[in-house]
């Protein structure tokens, strides 16, 4: 496609030559009433946005015009564009302009067969931001000029005739497997920096698939625009990269809020600032040193044992149970896992043996009836839950037949847990959404408090995750002797087990200290067999 003036247009125009003639730059149709100018309030507030469109679309226009430089020679513009822009500098707008402008301006004749679809692919974090792309796009659109070239104006998209193709506008949650197929215009990638969420690498996924279907078309864009988050991700090893290696096929630009939306004073900026290290990357395109990946791809995969799902029951273990819950409502789960420990050859093992999900809508009481079963079903008559499942949860348990017990906060679990996978103590079973779970948690540095903070990151979950490191952390109270799990005989286990005792944490650490020196007792001293709940 060809954004530049390079020629005149011939006197036979068609109709639609007319209306959107091809030597339009996207600066001139911001300025131009047909298209979009009385969208905008106040134009001169987006001066600096002007001179990245340019930059973006048409490197060199003609002097004289709107958006211009110096020099009437044209060059191709950049086949990839990395945008780093702080919040509430109007990346949505943009991104939404850019994408009519190019679905409806451009020339694709060369491009595309006869009865092919371009495509023009925006990629939202999740759905509440495809909904705003959405927005602007048919806030754009809505124009007569416009209207009578829409097609199909469906659910998430738009189908528009132009000259010999017609090209689709496509407005899509950010999944890898939905990116394949097509012959791309342009992909805009919106919030690029947010895309890894409950550990997947999303953002290189969807590269990596996109990448092939912009190979055909000339002057094709690949537009990355987001806040900056962390210091991982395509967008920040991008900005990384550019720094020792700039390309004059990539162009990579980063700016503040401010310098982007003047109507953001410098001084709301400053008193963000100060105190909070988050609003420096909100405001100011820092990427946060403050938040990184907590656990790593090569740990998890080393813990997970490859095809095993779920484990039976065996009366020589002993297990507990720990279970995240819900309300019921909402995209979090409930969640149950079981585990135990053995010892193999001198060293512990603490063993996931199954991970039960129940996705919402439900209704909590009926849910953990059938955790109480399956707790009862595996010789167990309490569960760890946390300190915020305290009311319905505990209520509704103690119904059922079940004790509860109450973990330590979350973060704490996670910071115990993390030397036994590193130590290489932990086998966790083999289940996708578990390792997607444990990859998106963040650690978060804070300064105030003795530990860090572990969350899953924005737009993760953590529900089968929290209830997988509550059971295993749990299970390091229930100790059976090497030679009663090698030889898996009550009679040598008898002779050979150890006092070795791992209190429970939380508030019932006597408690459960109690419990569990009378139950190894009670092995030591009778019939070799740990009796089950």
């Amino acid at each position: 496609m060809c954004q530049c003036p390079v020629s005149q247009l011939g006197k036979n125009m068609s109709d639609y030559d007319k209306d959107f003639p091809e030597n339009t730059s996207i600066v001139e149709a911001m300025h131009d009433e047909k298209y979009f100018k009385n969208d905008f309030s106040d134009l001169n507030t987006w001066k600096k946005w002007e001179e990245i469109l340019t930059k973006i679309l048409c490197p060199k226009a003609p002097s004289g015009t709107v958006g211009a430089s110096d020099e009437a020679s044209v060059i191709e513009p950049p086949s990839s564009v990395f945008l780093i822009a702080g919040r509430r500098s109007g990346k949505s707008r943009m991104a939404s302009m850019i994408a009519v402008y190019k679905a409806f301006f451009g020339d694709y004749s060369k491009d595309l067969s006869p009865g092919e679809v371009g495509e023009i692919l925006l990629i939202g974090r999740n759905r509440e931001q495809c909904t705003i792309l959405l927005n602007y796009i048919r806030a754009f659109t809505e124009k007569d000029i416009f209207q009578k070239y829409i097609k199909k104006d469906r659910k998430s998209d738009l189908v528009i005739k132009n000259r010999n193709n017609k090209i689709r506008i496509s407005v899509k949650a950010c999944d890898f497997r939905g990116t394949r197929g097509y012959t791309s215009i342009a992909v805009i990638l919106e919030e690029l920096a947010f895309y890894r969420a409950e550990g997947q690498n999303r953002d290189k996924e969807i590269l990596t698939a996109v990448k092939p279907t912009l190979a055909t078309v000339e002057n094709s864009l690949l537009l990355g625009i987001s806040s900056a988050y962390t210091r991982s991700g395509v967008l920040y090893e991008v900005w990384k990269d550019n720094k020792k290696n700039p390309r004059p096929d990539r162009l990579v630009l980063k700016f503040r809020s401010d310098e982007l939306n003047p109507n953001i004073k410098k001084e709301f900026i400053e008193n963000e600032v100060k105190n909070d290290v988050a609003m420096r990357a909100e405001y100011l395109s820092e990427f946060r040193t403050d938040i990184t990946a907590f656990l790593s791809e090569n740990l998890i995969k080393e813990a997970c044992q490859t095809s095993i799902h779920k484990r039976t029951r065996d009366d020589l273990y002993h297990y507990i149970g720990a279970f995240d819950s819900s309300s019921g409502r909402g995209k979090d789960s409930s969640a149950l896992s079981i585990a135990h420990q053995e010892i193999q050859d001198g060293k512990r093992f603490l063993v996931q043996d199954l991970l039960i999900e129940w996705k919402p809508p439900f209704r909590p009481k009926q849910v953990i009836r059938q955790a109480s079963e399956i707790l009862k079903r595996w010789g167990i008559g309490q569960v760890l839950i946390d300190k915020f499942a305290i009311g319905f949860v505990e209520e509704f348990f103690q119904e059922f037949g079940i004790a509860c017990n109450y973990t330590n906060d979350k973060s704490r679990n996670y910071l115990d847990f993390q030397p036994l996978l590193i130590q290489g103590e932990v086998r966790l079973l083999d289940n996708e959404k578990l390792k997607e779970q444990f990859l998106g948690l963040e650690r978060i540095t804070r300064r105030t408090e003795s530990y860090d903070k572990i969350e899953a990151g924005l737009g993760g979950h953590e529900d089968l995750s929290d209830a997988t490191v509550s059971s295993l952390l749990g299970a390091k109270t229930l100790i059976l002797s090497e030679d009663e799990t090698k030889a898996r005989m009550p009679q040598t286990a008898k002779s050979g087990a150890k006092n070795i005792i791992d209190t429970m944490y939380g508030r019932n650490k006597n408690k459960w200290q109690r419990e569990a020196e009378k139950e190894l007792q009670d092995f030591i001293g009778g019939n070799g067999i740990l009796r089950s709940r």
